[in-house]
């Protein structure tokens, strides 16, 4: 079983992005991970800002049998989670806006 974790509609299609292979509504559940962002200094009169990631929020604990479709970066923060996965390349329409990914990745 999966379980979307994202706000979004997930539209998985195969590798060569071609077949609709499964749509996933969300969950009502986001899976977060805090940020903060502060003031560096500047360059050549350019604002710098440094951005700090803090752990995910939203997440349940593991579950035998369920994989959680997060973002990229919730992942990433928790690489030690063998039950998580996140959209996979990004297909876009003609007018640019995403249709879909490619696979999740894992």
């Amino acid at each position: 079983m999966m379980k979307n974790m994202t706000p979004h509609v997930l539209r998985i299609f195969d590798a060569e992005g071609v077949t609709l292979l499964a749509e996933i509504p969300p969950s009502g559940q986001v899976a977060r991970v805090a940020v903060s962002r502060g003031a560096a200094g500047s360059h050549d009169g350019l604002p710098l800002f440094r951005t700090v990631t803090g752990l995910p929020e939203g997440l349940p604990a593991p579950v035998a049998g369920v994989t959680y479709i997060v973002s990229l970066v919730v992942r990433q923060a928790l690489p030690e989670r063998g039950d998580l996965a996140s959209p996979g390349q990004l297909i876009r329409g003609d007018d640019g806006q995403p249709v879909g990914c490619r696979g999740l990745d894992v």
